[in-house]
């Protein structure tokens, strides 16, 4: 006998569970290429979920979860800033040093 469950919305929350993970993990890694491409097919299956007329009785559940989905994207962007301006902190010491050894050279 097949177990039924009593959330509608588990196979969804575990989908975009996965999805959340796996960003998590491609932001810690600096895998931006495939960041962008997750985030593209996780934008796929939200448009899918949101595409068909919602039931009333899980239009507050479904509320709730796009408004998690908001702000775990709000801290995800905000790492993503974090790191950005960390590379180009990096960037712009390694100019300054690549702009002393010329000057150096020079003499």
């Amino acid at each position: 006998m097949p177990l039924v469950s009593d959330d509608p919305l588990g196979s969804h929350k575990q989908v975009l569970g996965d999805f959340t993970k796996a960003i998590d993990q491609l932001i810690a890694t600096e895998n931006w290429d495939e960041l962008n491409d997750l985030l593209q097919r996780r934008q796929h299956y939200l448009a899918q979920v949101f595409v068909d007329p919602v039931p009333t009785a899980l239009r507050d559940e479904l509320k709730r979860l796009a408004q998690l989905i908001l702000q775990q994207d709000a801290l995800f962007q905000s790492t993503v800033q974090a790191r950005r301006n960390a590379i180009l902190q990096q960037q712009i010491t390694y100019e300054r040093g690549k702009k002393a050894l010329v000057a150096y050279a020079s003499f």
